[in-house]
């Protein structure tokens, strides 16, 4: 989505680290053509805790549908 990796850093542990402890990147800060209802999306899908993710892809494509409404799906 953005080009890059969301995490990088200088050694394999370090970018492993990142990935279990770092905030999780906003999309749109990378790429500003990103819209910043997607980039919320994108942070919610790849929240650290399990409880903070959607549930199923239903619920991703509910999400959609509420947060992105004038997008054709």
């Amino acid at each position: 989505l953005t080009g890059q990796a969301p995490y990088t850093a200088g050694t394999k542990v370090d970018t492993i680290a990142a990935h279990l402890h770092a905030d999780v990147p906003q999309a749109c800060s990378i790429n500003r053509e990103i819209p910043i209802e997607v980039s919320a999306l994108v942070a919610q899908m790849m929240a650290k805790a399990v409880q903070d993710r959607p549930a199923s892809m239903a619920e991703v494509s509910q999400m959609i549908r509420v947060q992105l409404p004038h997008h054709e799906l």
